[in-house]
């Protein structure tokens, strides 16, 4: 597979330069930081020329084809300001109007999305094409996920995890007495939120890519989500599925001493939930930041044969499920309150004036400034909506 790999890659990239001419260095090199199946053809360039199989062929092919059809290359040279949503989301009141870059089965990208769920944050979810990158080029920052508040970027998901929570939930200063606890507690959940990025985002990604099968199921969602030509599905599955199985085996579980996935992914999951005791959530009765990364984490592979033999085979699911009431019933909130404005906004407008109002609603506007969504803008001038 090794050698599969390395000659279908060299061969697409080949096959772009003969397509495309002089300025396709220029164009590759520009490319290759920006995804790393087009850094390992770079690298691949100067691999063997001889043989290679079928499936490494059209790999590559499918790869040159990718690069070659689609106008990637032309968007890297802008780099400005993110464009403006393109779906009316209403603002939240704190973060304001929230645009969510991201791949659908990203870990790092879940972690974020378990977060914004969490607190109920309307955003607008835009899918990123893994082969092109189109919809972030104008960041100058080429990984996912992205999230803007307002127009103004935040990258690193552990760091708009951090920034966003610090808007939303403020830290309490602890008494005299408490101090040493919450130290303790903040030290915990450091621990395993480091974790996470450390180690089981790691180990997670060579178990969903451990089959041509389950690579498969990984890149599905590219067949549904976002707004892609056909050409840029099929090149995004093919080449994702073909390049993530080979990458996995070749490097991943060496680079992070992996020997079998299914065994080291238990391992993990059983060091948490012995961590994890008898407690219902490492914040105690309710999640904090460790908890909902863990949780955004396995939630990516949901649905997958990596999610269901990690709940079989581990300690970890009734926490899962507990985590999983808990984030929707924060979304049951958010829908029941967006529900309340929306059928609100609506009787105000028919209505003509929200000065015609039989009766005043004080109880949704108690409702929408409770459970922090204030999803409509006109709602804002309501007489009724305290601010």
């Amino acid at each position: 597979m090794a050698h599969f790999a390395r000659r279908g890659v060299a061969l697409g990239a080949q096959v772009l330069r003969r397509a495309q001419g002089a300025s396709c260095n220029a164009q590759l090199s520009k490319f290759t930081p920006r995804f790393p199946v087009a850094s390992f053809s770079a690298e691949a360039v100067g691999a063997e020329k001889k043989g290679g199989s079928f499936l490494g062929r059209l790999a590559g092919i499918t790869l040159a084809s990718a690069m070659a059809l689609t106008p990637s290359v032309a968007a890297i040279e802008h780099v400005g300001p993110p464009p403006a949503p393109k779906v009316d989301v209403p603002p939240h009141p704190v973060l304001g109007s929230v645009v969510f870059y991201q791949y659908d089965v990203c870990p790092f990208c879940n972690k974020v999305k378990a977060l914004l769920d969490y607190y109920k944050v309307p955003y607008q979810t835009v899918e990123v094409n893994p082969l092109t990158k189109n919809e972030i080029a104008w960041s100058a920052y080429k990984k996912v996920p992205i999230v803007t508040l307002n127009g103004e970027p935040l990258v690193d998901s552990t760091l708009i995890m951090t920034e966003i929570a610090a808007k939303l939930s403020p830290p309490k200063k602890a008494g005299f007495f408490g101090a040493k606890k919450q130290a303790e507690a903040d030290a915990e959940e450091q621990k395993w939120r480091e974790w996470v990025d450390d180690r089981l985002v790691h180990v997670i990604t060579p178990n969903i890519y451990r089959t041509v099968g389950e690579s498969i199921q990984a890149f599905d969602y590219i067949t549904t989500k976002g707004n892609f030509t056909i050409v840029e599905r099929y090149a995004a599955q093919v080449v994702g599925v073909t390049m993530m199985y080979a990458l996995s085996k070749l490097r991943l579980k060496k680079k992070h001493n992996i020997e079998e996935e299914r065994p080291a992914l238990y391992e993990e999951m059983n060091k948490f939930t012995d961590a994890l005791g008898a407690r219902q959530f490492l914040g105690g009765n309710k999640p904090n930041l460790a908890d909902i990364s863990i949780f955004g984490v396995l939630r990516a592979v949901r649905g997958m044969d990596t999610w269901k033999d990690v709940m079989d085979n581990t300690k970890v699911l009734p926490w899962y499920e507990r985590m999983e009431a808990s984030v929707a019933e924060q979304e049951q909130w958010g829908k029941l309150a967006c529900s309340l404005c929306f059928l609100l906004n609506a009787y105000t407008t028919w209505n003509g004036s929200v000065d015609k109002l039989a009766a005043p609603p004080a109880h949704y506007g108690t409702i929408v400034w409770t459970r922090g969504l204030r999803l409509i803008p006109s709602m804002k001038r309501h007489p009724y909506v305290p601010h």
